[in-house]
């Protein structure tokens, strides 16, 4: 109960810093409305329906949506806002509600750490407000790069247990925290909060040896610990590694160039935006800082104790923000060319996250050292010296920027606020009387710094979203099965996977297919592509590109403000008594855009199927299919063909996707570039399509295995803790 009520107030301090919220009625936006809430819904309405959310066909000609991992669909905090949708509904709300959640888990986590350190109540909560609120954070808030990253401070906490007390439940404990921080949404932003604390991991291990009776039993107990962790964490990912490494080979990002690996804003010297933000530049945005009081008393904590660990941890965050610095240093360039998995990050800035939580968690550790009541005449001199030293440092650095600065405005800005930090640090020098002054003083000048310094991000924020036209969808008749839409931006807010409305466009993610990315780019201007893809109707800036060249009996028809329907729509399955055999995918598309649909891939076919569909020379009019079911994961449709010939299923081709005719295994192909197609014979057949990747229903057997032995686990440490000792 306690933990709940400390997570209920940090809830309210971050609100509290959102007035437009609550005052202004305004809502996240960016990513939070136009992507993470359409994630949130689908795996809710899927599990509902008893089925796996792995396919989504709502978006994009449908994807595999748990092999992107921004979905999200094995994390737990997910599951907490599913728990919801039952009662509240789909709206916008489920976004908030993770959003604000996220920021208390990441609180909550650094209020661990200090009060394991036996730092004061109110030093665990300066470490949990500023986690909350530094700029990283703030600005995440719309992001999923927010979620892995609250699991920073539980990383550093678990893997301090693991490797100093190793045995399987401190090792079980980091596996789980791994899991979560790799399966919260952006797996790049995990991977960097645990480059930011392996180096500590490291220094642990070696002191470790060193101190230990047997140091070679003490390394074969940290061996068992870790490798138990590694087998946690890969137990409750692996259905999403295994999806995601197979449709990433699918993926644009698989060709995403270094320029997008190591685009970055941030030069080295920009360094002293973490305690002077907007100095060298004038921007209402700034995601570098922490906090001028937070940073000297960061470098002061180093100076007053330069342990090795705060020294290892001053490095790590250290060399995290030069790889945040991206092709502006050396450094990730080199390692981008000599370490394959550099190349699959993108967004560089996203290791400020480790940068911030390494500061805090020092300057946390520094408030804590002032705020001791020292006896000794000598050591509250060297405190005070190792003070003065800090805050020193940090005028002198902001000094040598001075001369740089964008504008004389931000000089006076930041040093007044500068000048606070450092007159509210020095009241803890003072009296007794002074001191129980600083403690209210120096929060209300901390949350008026942030406040003030970061008040573009705080204000970041849109309209509630207006669902208005949703209704107007959903009466387009034909719409829920039969017909799929195009919508360009009229309708908003991924109606396709919120309304289970089957659209062509959807959210555009660096997880698309190559074959998507191409199609969706030509398909706004070509109606032949549109109707390869079943569309009947189109919205927004397609349309209006459309109706510049359709004419005549082509001319789109208008079906209400921002809405047309396109002409001559094709079924959504259909059997043709020929194909046209191409060599290439580009080759494909524009065959398909020139109107000589279906079109097949000669690489694509079997020896014999490809021999069967060449040899095709039927003449008989297309004859659409009746659709029998249409689930997330699972197509059946019946089809009388008057002969031999290909059935195209206007649905996007993978490789997971598996077919039966008439219940014997067929060979499902692409076809018309970005759908799928399967071969029949003449008569009456029932098709059906499953998709099952390979690997995947496994590896959700082993996943609930695992789940099972941590719960296990934790009842088994509660009974112990709960039974009385003799």
């Amino acid at each position: 109960m306690r933990w709940l009520l400390l997570g209920l107030a940090y809830a309210a301090v971050v609100l509290a810093m959102h007035p437009v919220f609550w005052w202004q009625g305004r809502f996240l936006g960016w990513d939070a409305v136009r992507e993470h809430w359409g994630d949130r819904v689908f795996p809710a309405l899927a599990l509902a329906d008893a089925e796996l959310p792995l396919w989504n066909p709502f978006e994009k000609g449908g994807y595999d949506f748990l092999g992107d991992p921004q979905t999200g669909v094995l994390y737990p905090l997910n599951w907490v806002a599913w728990l919801g949708i039952p009662i509240l509904g789909t709206g916008p709300w489920i976004v908030m509600f993770s959003s604000v959640m996220h920021f208390v888990v990441a609180a909550l986590g650094m209020h661990r750490i200090l009060q394991r350190e036996a730092l004061p109540p109110w030093v665990r909560a300066f470490g949990g407000v500023a986690i909350m609120l530094c700029a990283r954070f703030a600005k995440s808030k719309d992001s999923a790069a927010l979620w892995p990253a609250i699991w920073i401070p539980w990383l550093y906490l678990t893997m301090r247990d693991a490797l100093e007390r190793p045995s399987w439940r401190t090792g079980g404990k980091l596996g789980v925290v791994t899991a979560m921080a790799l399966l919260a949404g952006h797996p790049p932003t995990a991977v960097r909060g645990i480059l930011t604390v392996a180096p500590l991991g490291v220094l642990l291990i070696v002191s470790g040896a060193r101190a230990a009776p047997a140091a070679g039993r003490f390394l074969a107990r940290v061996g068992g610990s870790v490798g138990t962790g590694l087998a946690v964490t890969l137990g409750l990912t692996l259905p999403m590694l295994l999806a995601a490494g197979g449709w990433m080979s699918l993926s644009v990002r698989q060709d995403m160039g270094l320029g997008e690996v190591l685009r970055s804003s941030i030069t080295g010297w920009e360094s002293v935006h973490l305690f002077a933000p907007h100095l060298l530049e004038i921007n209402d945005l700034s995601m570098q800082y922490v906090g001028g009081a937070v940073f000297m008393l960061a470098v002061f904590a180093v100076l007053r104790r330069p342990s090795p660990e705060h020294i290892v941890l001053a490095l790590s965050a250290a060399f995290v923000f030069v790889l945040a610095c991206g092709g502006n240093t050396p450094i990730l360039p080199f390692l981008v060319r000599n370490v394959p998995t550099f190349k699959l990050w993108r967004i560089s800035e996203g290791y400020l996250f480790g940068v911030s939580f390494v500061i805090i968690l020092l300057a946390a550790r520094g408030l804590g050292a002032l705020t001791e009541t020292v006896d000794d005449p000598a050591g509250r001199r060297i405190r005070t010296r190792r003070l003065a030293a800090a805050v020193g440092l940090t005028w002198l650095a902001w000094g040598a920027a001075v001369p740089f600065a964008a504008d004389w405005a931000m000089v006076f800005n930041t040093g007044l606020f500068l000048a606070v930090a450092t007159a509210c640090l020095m009241v803890f020098l003072g009296p007794p009387t002074a001191r129980r002054l600083a403690v209210p003083l120096f929060f209300v000048a901390l949350l008026a710094d942030y406040g003030y310094q970061q008040r573009g991000i705080f204000a970041i924020s849109q309209p509630a979203p207006n669902l208005q036209k949703d209704p107007r969808l959903l009466e387009l008749k034909g719409v829920r099965d039969a017909y799929r839409v195009a919508d360009d931006e009229f309708f908003q807010f991924r109606p396709g996977t919120r309304l289970e409305v089957r659209d062509l466009f959807g959210r555009y993610s660096t997880f698309v297919s190559r074959r998507y990315d191409a199609y969706q780019k030509k398909a706004r201007t070509s109606a032949p592509l549109l109707r390869a893809a079943n569309v009947k109707w189109v919205a927004g800036g397609a349309a209006g590109k459309l109706r510049k060249t359709l004419k005549g009996k082509e001319a789109l028809i208008a079906r209400g403000p921002g809405v047309w329907e396109l002409p001559r729509a094709i079924a959504r399955a259909m059997w043709y008594p020929k194909a046209s055999v191409v060599a290439t995918e580009n080759e494909s598309l524009a065959a398909v855009a020139q109107g000589r649909s279906p079109v097949l891939e000669r690489a694509s076919l079997p020896p014999e199927t490809r021999k069967a569909i060449e040899a095709l020379k039927g003449a008989q009019a297309p004859v659409p299919a009746r659709l029998l079911t249409a689930e997330r994961n699972v197509l059946r449709f019946e089809v009388s063909a008057p002969a031999p010939g290909v059935v195209g299923v206007a649905e996007a081709w993978a490789p997971g996707w598996q077919a039966t005719v008439d219940a014997a295994p067929a060979e499902v192909f692409p076809l018309d570039h970005l759908f799928r197609g399967v071969f029949v014979p003449a008569g009456k057949h029932v098709v059906e399509m499953v998709y099952a990747p390979r690997g995947v229903r496994p590896a959700f057997a082993l996943w609930a295995m695992c789940w099972l032995g941590v719960l296990a686990a934790v009842a088994t440490a509660r009974r112990r803790s709960s039974s009385p000792r003799a």
